[in-house]
């Protein structure tokens, strides 16, 4: 049982993290996060462990020991991304990992003008 879940909740993580590189997951998540091909129910996990991890009410306080509290915010935060990675159309996470160009066209148009120098 202990490998199952390492198995479903690691892997799809270490298989993203291949895919990308490691500064990249935030901004992919907060790109689904604001993207309309997601769906509200795959975003729902993300919000819910956030929520989690701001919240004062935890299952282990955060000053029993100190890091030992905080297991269980990060615990609830990579099992959101796991499942929010593992539902995510492939074809939807291809389009957020793809930076866009953004095109001034103003700054390729030339101006041809005269000038006049004020004292």
């Amino acid at each position: 049982m202990y490998n199952y879940a390492i198995v479903v909740i690691i892997m799809p993580i270490l298989k993203l993290l291949q895919i990308l590189s490691f500064y990249q997951l935030p901004k992919i998540l907060f790109r689904a996060l604001i993207s309309r091909k997601v769906s509200v129910w795959l975003k729902l996990p993300i919000i819910l462990s956030i929520v989690y991890l701001i919240s004062p009410f935890d299952i282990i306080p955060d000053l029993l020991k100190p890091g030992i509290g905080h297991l269980d915010d990060i615990f609830a935060l990579i099992v959101a991304i796991s499942i929010f990675i593992n539902f995510i159309p492939k074809k939807t996470l291809v389009e957020l990992t793809k930076k866009k160009k953004k095109r001034n066209p103003k700054k390729d148009q030339i101006i041809d003008a005269k000038y006049k120098i004020i004292k």
